[in-house]
């Protein structure tokens, strides 16, 4: 939405430049192709008065009216552009709201004062110039502000999506709590290993799947000559969703929300990507797995195989199985800033 509102606010702008340079100042095409010595046909202004008199009426100036009429167009199609994007609940409220009353007050008022302008000739030049100063101010009003609004919005919206994700969360008993720190020293030791590096780190915390992606992240970082920095973690809060078993497999569905330097340099360490003074606020939501079922034994040899083994300490056998120990499955960014 961010990108959204900021086309916005720069369609804004431009039309606002649009319409002073037109309505304002009563741009007329024929008058700059008579004062550059051309009539619309092409040919000199030396010719006669009666030519170049044909040639302004034909060529058409772009006058006031002409560009409140274009004005008003762009605004109905970005407010609808607006519409569209903003939750249908809210948008009764939005209706509602004093905002919008402004807005309707501000359009009551240009076309009261166009009609006032059909029916005293006499006082249209004034009433024209004051609709020209509404029509500005409802153009700003319409592209500078409601942005704000939309983001407003999605923060209630936001907050909404909160509430009803607590109620899904499980309670922070002694024994949740306890899997909780666990994933979340997991989730540090795998940013840590990534940072460093520490392919073995990184297999003995994640699984194959997802150490297999980062191997491939990794080796095109370390081609590059470049390093991911991570560094002091804060743990602003975590929760659990869920704690399911299927067969002897269980999965672990974390919220964590945690704040980190987060950055990338070169070789010269010279930062090429993100801030080494600011942290990076993120949610994730996680996934752990580990095994209720011990595999004791190596698949190759048979040899007996130590809890968290990923190598088989006699064939040098990789053990692919998730084993014990909790590893994590899947990361997903919900949310940054």
């Amino acid at each position: 939405m961010k990108k959204k509102n900021t086309l916005l606010i720069i369609m804004g702008i431009a039309l606002v430049a649009f319409f002073v340079s037109t309505s304002l100042t009563n741009f007329n095409l024929s008058t700059v192709a008579t004062d550059s010595g051309f009539d619309s046909g092409g040919s000199s202004s030396s010719s006669s008065s009666s030519s170049s008199g044909s040639s302004s009426s034909n060529a058409g100036p772009l006058t006031k009216n002409d560009a409140i009429m274009l004005t008003l167009v762009f605004i109905l199609i970005v407010s609808g552009i607006v519409l569209t994007n903003v939750d249908k609940k809210l948008l009764k409220e939005a209706l509602r709201s004093k905002f919008v009353k402004i807005l309707v007050i501000f359009i009551a008022v240009i076309i009261a004062l166009y009609i006032g302008s059909l029916l005293f000739p006499n006082v249209k030049g004034i009433l024209n110039q004051l609709s020209s100063v509404m029509i500005l101010i409802l153009v700003l009003l319409i592209f500078i502000f409601i942005p704000l609004i939309i983001k407003k919005m999605n923060k209630v919206l936001d907050n909404d999506y909160e509430s009803k994700q607590s109620m899904m969360y499980l309670p922070k008993t002694e024994e949740n709590l306890k899997l909780l720190e666990e994933c979340y020293d997991i989730f540090v030791d795998v940013q840590n290993a990534w940072m460093n590096f520490d392919y073995n780190k990184l297999r003995e915390t994640t699984t194959d799947e997802l150490y297999n992606m980062y191997y491939n992240q990794l080796s095109s970082l370390k081609l590059k000559g470049q390093k991911n920095v991570m560094s002091d973690f804060e743990l602003i809060n975590y929760n659990l969703y869920s704690v399911d078993k299927n067969n002897g497999l269980v999965t672990v569905k974390v919220r964590l929300e945690v704040e980190f330097y987060d950055y990338i340099i070169d070789k010269d360490d010279k930062i090429i990507r993100g801030n080494k003074n600011k942290k990076n606020h993120m949610i994730y939501e996680l996934n752990y797995v580990y095994s209720e079922n011990l595999v004791k034994e190596c698949p190759n040899c048979s040899a007996t195989l130590n809890i968290g083994d990923t190598v088989c300490n006699y064939c040098n056998t990789k053990i692919t199985s998730v084993g014990s120990k909790m590893k994590l499955s899947t990361k997903k960014c919900i949310r940054q800033g």
